[in-house]
């Protein structure tokens, strides 16, 4: 897997999608079988955000570079 690839799927947007689907409202029998999907999903956003922050921190650079207010 690709690094760009593998840091958009590991993103804080997907950790949001995974929990907006894990709670929406369903209403309809659709959104009850994508509601259903989602069901006990909440380790998987929790592992999402953790890799998210490590590509952070992982990302940053550090004080030997000259970290300034115009970095």
């Amino acid at each position: 897997m690709h690094v760009g690839i593998a840091g958009s799927i590991l993103s804080n947007h997907m950790a949001i999608a995974i929990n907006m689907y894990h709670t929406m409202d369903a209403t309809t029998p659709g959104q009850k079988g994508i509601k259903n999907l989602f069901n006990g999903t909440e380790y998987m956003e929790r592992c999402t955000k953790l890799l998210n922050h490590a590509f952070d921190v992982l990302n940053a650079r550090f004080s030997k570079e000259g970290i300034i207010v115009l970095n």
